[in-house]
């Protein structure tokens, strides 16, 4: 599944990338820090990594709360679903712990969470270059 997610990760940089996995989707990275915050899923660390799961009929759900941020679903290997929203651009206004946000790619949106949001030491084991 890591492996899935480093080949679609290069192409789709500023996408969130589901994989599914058996009956879940997971989630890694920074990816799983959004999803995390979004949908108030737990994370676990497998390795060098942190990765979010949840069932497979929440998908919808979640890809409701995304609001603007591009995604791409990914089953077997193959891309299922992609939503590119207009002119690559990520304008998408999220609330979090009441908190407006509005910025344009996945590393803000990730940055901001962990510079504004994230208080407890979870992620302090994981670095991120």
């Amino acid at each position: 599944m890591l492996e899935t997610y480093y080949k679609y990760r290069v192409i789709y940089k500023d996408y969130i990338l589901f994989i599914k996995v058996g009956n879940f989707y997971e989630v890694f990275d920074k990816d799983a820090v959004i999803i995390n915050k979004l949908c108030n899923y737990k994370i676990k660390f497998i390795k060098n990594n942190i990765k979010v799961g949840f069932p497979i009929n929440s998908i919808n759900i979640i890809i409701n709360k995304l609001n603007n941020i591009n995604y791409v679903v990914i089953d077997n290997n193959n891309i299922i679903d992609i939503k590119e929203y207009k002119d690559n651009k990520y304008e998408c206004n999220i609330d979090i712990n009441k908190v407006l946000y509005n910025k344009f790619r996945i590393d803000k949106i990730y940055e901001y969470l962990i510079d504004n949001i994230m208080n407890d030491d979870i992620l302090d084991r994981f670095k991120y270059e």
